[in-house]
C-alpha cells in the first residue's frame, strides 16, 4: 500500500488508501455517504414538500392528518438542513473552526432521532383510540397539535443535554513531559545512579486546547457524563419501539375479534331469514273490498263544526287509521298496498336513520382502519431504518458509515407511502400536476 505525505496541522503525516484523516483524501466510502445525503435532500425537499402542500389545503382536518402533516414538517426539515449538514461536516472530517457550529450541528442530530419516536408513539396512541375507544374522543385536533409541541420541546431537551457533550476544544495536561523525579548523586557510591525524590503532587490544570474536530468529550462535561448520558439517550428509541408493537398489537387484535364477530352476526342472521322463508307467511294484505272503511263524523259542536274523515286500514296486525282531507271527501278511497314483508321494520324511519347511522359508523371503522394500516407501514420504516444505526451506536455490531447514514432513508419514504396507499392523496398530488 502506497504511502502519501499530506500536510495536517503543520506536521507531515502519512496518508493511506482510504485513510479519511483530516489532510488526507476522503474515503470512499465517504463520497458514497455524501452523494447518497444529497440524492436523499433533493427527494425528501420535494415529497416532503408535495406531503405539506396537500395536506395544508384539506378542509377536514383529522387528528391523523396533523400528526402526518407534522411529520411531514419534520421530513422536510431533517432534507433540507440536517442532511446538508451532515454532508459538509463528513467532507470536512467534523474540522470546523467555530465550537458554536460543532453543537448546532449535534443539536439538531440528536434532536431529531427521538422526536421521530415521539411522533411515532403519538400516531399509534391516536390510532388505538380511533379504533379500540372510537367514542371517547380523547383525541381532538387541538389536543394533537399540544401533543406535538410538547413531544418537539421534550425532543429538544434532548437535544440540548447531548450536545453539550461536544466541541472543538479538548482539555490538555499543561505539562505532558514532566514528572516527579530528581537526579542525585550519593557520595558513598562511585557510580551515579537515579534515585526518585518524592515531592507533594503538583496541582494539575487542565487547559482548554484547540482540536479543530468536533468530537466529544468536550469542555462542559466529563466522560462520565457522556457514557451514562449515552444509555439514557439509547432508551429513547428501545422504549418508543416497545410501545409502538404492542398498541399496533392490540390494534390488530380489536379488528379481527371485530371482524369475526360481524362474520357471526352475519351468519346468524341468513339462518334467521332462511327458516322465516320456510314458515307459511300470513296473508298480510286483504281485499280492496275491506281494506277500508270510512268513518264520518258531524260534530254540532260550535267548537267543533269540521267534518272529519277517518280512513281505517285493516291490517293483519292491527288497525291504522288516518284522515282524509275534505276536498277529497267526496272522491273514491283507494285502498293502499304496502308492501310489507318480514323485514318491513327496516323501512320505518327510525330504522332507516339507525341504518344510515351504522353504515357511516362502520364507513368511519374502515376509514381508520386503512390508516392505521398506513401508519403502521410508516413505524415499521422507522424501526428499520434506524435499528442498524442504534446497534452501532451501542457498539454491539461493527461501524459501517454507508449503513449507518441509511437512517435518512426514513425522512423521504413517508411521501412514497402516502402515494401506493392513499388514493385520496394520489388524487390530489395529480391535481397539483395538473
Amino acid at each position: 500500500m502506497n504511502d502519501t505525505l499530506c500536510a495536517a496541522h503543520d506536521e507531515i503525516i502519512h496518508c493511506t488508501e482510504d485513510d479519511g484523516r483530516p489532510g488526507c483524501p476522503l474515503k470512499t466510502s465517504d463520497v458514497v455517504v455524501i452523494s447518497m445525503l444529497a440524492v436523499f435532500s433533493v427527494v425528501g425537499i420535494y415529497g416532503n414538500g408535495i406531503v405539506i402542500f396537500v395536506y395544508t389545503k384539506k378542509k377536514d382536518k383529522l387528528t391523523s392528518s396533523v400528526f402526518i402533516l407534522a411529520l411531514a414538517v419534520y421530513d422536510f426539515l431533517t432534507s433540507s438542513v440536517i442532511m446538508p449538514y451532515t454532508a459538509t461536516m463528513i467532507y470536512l472530517r467534523f474540522m470546523i473552526l467555530y465550537d458554536p457550529l460543532c453543537k448546532i450541528y449535534m443539536f439538531l442530530i440528536t434532536f431529531s432521532v427521538p422526536l421521530s419516536a415521539f411522533l411515532m408513539v403519538a400516531i399509534a396512541v391516536d390510532r388505538y383510540l380511533c379504533i379500540c375507544h372510537p367514542f371517547l374522543h380523547l383525541m381532538t385536533k387541538n389536543r394533537a397539535r399540544a401533543v406535538i409541541g410538547i413531544l418537539s420541546a421534550f425532543a429538544g431537551l434532548l437535544g440540548v443535554l447531548s450536545c453539550l457533550a461536544y466541541s472543538v476544544y479538548q482539555y490538555r495536561d499543561p505539562f505532558p513531559n514532566e514528572d516527579n523525579c530528581t537526579i542525585s548523586t550519593d557520595s558513598s557510591i562511585s557510580n551515579a545512579t537515579l534515585s526518585t525524590t518524592a515531592y507533594p503532587p503538583k496541582p494539575v490544570v487542565l487547559l482548554p486546547k484547540y482540536n479543530g474536530q468536533c468530537d466529544y468529550p468536550g469542555t462542559i462535561v466529563t466522560m462520565e457524563y457522556l457514557t451514562t448520558w449515552q444509555k439514557i439517550y439509547s432508551s429513547f428509541y428501545l422504549i418508543p419501539l416497545i410501545i409502538v408493537l404492542i398498541l399496533y398489537v392490540i390494534i390488530y387484535h380489536s379488528v379481527t375479534r371485530r371482524r369475526s364477530k360481524r362474520r357471526k352476526q352475519k351468519a346468524l342472521n341468513n339462518v334467521s331469514l332462511k327458516t322465516s322463508l320456510k314458515e307459511p307467511q300470513k296473508p298480510t294484505h286483504p281485499s280492496p273490498a275491506s281494506s277500508y272503511t270510512v268513518l264520518s263524523s258531524n260534530d254540532n259542536n260550535e267548537n267543533n263544526k269540521e267534518h272529519v274523515a277517518l280512513q281505517v286500514e285493516m291490517y293483519g296486525n292491527g288497525v291504522h287509521s288516518l284522515a282524509v282531507d275534505r276536498a277529497s271527501e267526496s272522491m273514491p278511497l283507494q285502498p293502499q298496498h304496502k308492501h310489507r314483508t318480514n323485514g318491513d321494520e327496516n323501512h320505518h324511519p327510525h330504522h332507516e336513520h339507525s341504518h344510515h347511522h351504522h353504515h357511516l359508523r362502520d364507513h368511519d371503522t374502515i376509514a381508520n382502519i386503512k390508516t392505521a394500516l398506513m401508519l403502521f407501514i410508516v413505524a415499521v420504516v422507522f424501526i428499520i431504518a434506524f435499528f442498524p444505526a442504534w446497534l452501532m451506536a451501542l457498539g454491539a455490531i461493527p461501524h459501517n458509515s454507508i449503513v449507518f447514514y441509511m437512517y435518512f432513508v426514513y425522512n423521504i419514504t413517508n411521501p412514497i407511502i402516502y402515494a401506493f396507499m392513499n388514493p385520496t392523496f394520489r388524487s390530489d398530488v395529480k391535481k397539483i400536476c395538473h
